[in-house]
């Protein structure tokens, strides 16, 4: 399987996989009904459960299961 890049980078855009450091703003962001409609997700109830969720999220990449 070929490995996806670590960010790529536009014109306007860079694009990178969200870290579990990136736990308080990606729940702040989250607090925004304008965001959340485009998220296929429902948003955290803390920071520290987006954290839980970031760094499980990166163990399954780390796997190769995600």
């Amino acid at each position: 399987m070929k490995t996806p890049p670590e960010r790529i980078d536009g014109v306007l855009v860079r694009l990178r996989r969200a870290t579990p450091e990136d736990a308080a703003a990606l729940f702040l962001a989250t607090a925004s009904p304008e965001v959340m409609k485009y998220m296929d997700w429902a948003a955290q109830a803390s920071d520290s459960e987006t954290r839980s969720h970031l760094e499980g999220a990166a163990q399954r990449w780390a796997d190769d299961t995600e």
